[in-house]
């Protein structure tokens, strides 16, 4: 799952400020629980993350069939 993320640095703030809550996993589920609808966008399979020499290779792959 994708799940880059961005928020209004006054609201998300404000959400953290909050008593702590075991169902809080990310940002989203921050602003979430603090009564925001959260806005979802379709991704990109491209759009992957690099954490291991494996995703390189992949990364590799598909600049390799952009160029």
């Amino acid at each position: 799952m994708q799940t880059p993320q961005t928020f209004d640095i006054q609201l998300l703030k404000a959400a953290n400020r909050q008593p702590y809550n075991d169902g809080f996993t990310d940002d989203a589920s921050v602003v979430e629980a603090y009564g925001h609808d959260i806005t979802l966008v379709e991704g990109n399979r491209e759009n992957i993350k690099i954490t291991t020499p494996f995703d390189m290779t992949i990364a590799e792959a598909l600049h390799s069939t952009r160029h």
